[in-house]
């Protein structure tokens, strides 16, 4: 919900300073095309940006939810009233119409939208100092401010450290994986949000990386943005990758 809160003006203004400097860093918005978006909490304010999936490919929560239930579970809904075909080539399962209506669709975005946050020890400052010097906040920045037109009231107006900026970035090669999404290439990947990355078991998008150490180091290949971030991260003295790796592990 948090992600959702950030409006599409904030994304656009990351990603307008990000051009403007003279690093490598270059992130771009995930335009995307909403004639098929279903009715969104905020009406004709919905966020039109793409924040949501490893390529930003939805803008909403109900956007989100109806794509979870007919990619991952074959459930239809008025916004995606059509059921792909199984390995078998069956693409409807008898039942008459729709699977789930408007108000089912959302009562469940409504309640990812209100998950809250964990709650986390206040970072170590020296730490949390060296993600900013090594430039791990130009994509995942840190804080960001919720637009103050919310519908939720708890939600208008409030900073929140998510460390994402939500936008499409060339990762190059070595984390390239063949298909594009929607207007993201198969080398461009939506900055990961960090928080609640205590939690993660496995780590990048197809949990190639058994740690964080192994995570950081895979942002490096031929083109990608974070060249010369992982290049400051490998001239740091081993204490203080060490404490940049513990840092990241505690969000």
């Amino acid at each position: 919900g948090w992600m959702e809160a950030i409006d599409d003006a904030t994304l656009r203004a990351w990603a307008e300073s990000q051009a403007r400097a003279s690093g490598s860093i270059t992130g771009r918005v995930s335009e995307l095309a909403i004639d098929t978006a279903p009715p969104s909490l905020f009406g004709d304010r919905a966020p039109r940006l793409g924040r949501f999936g490893h390529k930003a490919r939805t803008a909403t929560l109900e956007d989100f939810v109806v794509d979870a239930l007919i990619g991952d579970m074959g459930l239809t809904s008025s916004a995606r009233p059509s059921e792909p075909p199984n390995p078998d080539a069956l693409s409807d399962d008898a039942h008459e119409g729709i699977d789930l209506d408007d108000g089912s669709v959302s009562a469940l975005a409504t309640y990812v939208r209100l998950l809250a946050i964990p709650p986390r020890a206040a970072p170590e400052a020296r730490a949390a100092q060296l993600f900013a010097d090594v430039g791990c906040d130009g994509c995942h920045v840190i804080e960001a401010r919720t637009r103050g037109d919310h519908p939720i009231e708890a939600m208008r107006d409030r900073e929140i450290a998510l460390y994402t900026d939500l936008l499409l970035h060339d990762l190059g090669e070595g984390l390239a994986d063949g298909p594009a999404e929607r207007t993201a290439t198969d080398r461009e990947w939506r900055t990961a949000p960090l928080v609640g990355l205590r939690f993660f078991r496995a780590f990048l998008h197809d949990g190639r990386a058994e740690d964080v150490s192994s995570a950081i180091a895979a942002h490096a290949s031929e083109g990608s943005e974070a060249n010369e971030v992982i290049a400051r991260f490998d001239a740091l003295t081993e204490a203080d990758r060490a404490a940049l790796v513990s840092f990241v592990e505690s969000l």
